[in-house]
């Protein structure tokens, strides 16, 4: 699991945002991303617009680039964006919407690393088989009829955002709590 020290959960709550200490290799991880992803997005420009290139001699290959470059924009986006919480309304009290999501993260077969008075967070192994190393953990925190959420990844490498897990857990729970927005 991150390490998510000094989880401060009043000013996560507040601030929309997961307040925590971050030690220096998860600012390095986050400072290597940001820079592969930017290459990313240039190197397509800089190859299609180059001025020795044969543009009789070249096909559709060049625009297949532009798709990374949209992909590596995504990516940037969502480390950017990863500590974001998302709040869904729940339709009874705290300790019945944390039992709501237990049962619901306990049927998809993830394991509870952390249970506290209005924290959960589970991991799950299911990261498309890039090692046992690779965790997605869900993090939850109640207050009141609210639950607020956020999917990250956790490895030992690289921790690369989850790039769609977050919209898929948040269409189940709006449908276990029963929320039409």
């Amino acid at each position: 699991m991150r390490n998510l020290k000094a989880l401060n959960i009043e000013k996560s709550i507040s601030g929309a945002k997961l307040v925590f200490e971050e030690n220096w290799l998860d600012k390095l991880d986050r400072l290597a991303i940001y820079l592969i992803c930017i290459w990313g997005f240039i190197l397509p420009f800089a190859v299609f617009f180059d001025p020795n290139r044969d543009r009789n001699k070249t096909g559709n290959e060049y625009y297949l680039f532009f798709f990374m470059s949209i992909f590596c924009i995504y990516i940037l986006y969502r480390k950017a964006t990863e500590t974001r919480l998302t709040e869904i309304l729940g339709n009874s009290s705290q300790d019945k919407n944390k039992e709501l999501v237990n049962n619901y993260c306990f049927d998809l077969g993830f394991d509870r690393v952390r249970n506290s008075k209005n924290l959960i967070i589970f991991n799950s192994d299911k990261t498309f088989g890039l090692g046992s190393n690779y965790h997605i953990c869900r993090i939850f925190i109640f207050k009141e009829n609210r639950v607020y959420f956020t999917v990250i990844q956790d490895s030992y490498r690289s921790n690369v955002p989850v790039l769609f897990t977050q919209f898929i857990l948040k269409k189940d729970l709006e449908k276990l709590f029963g929320e039409k927005r």
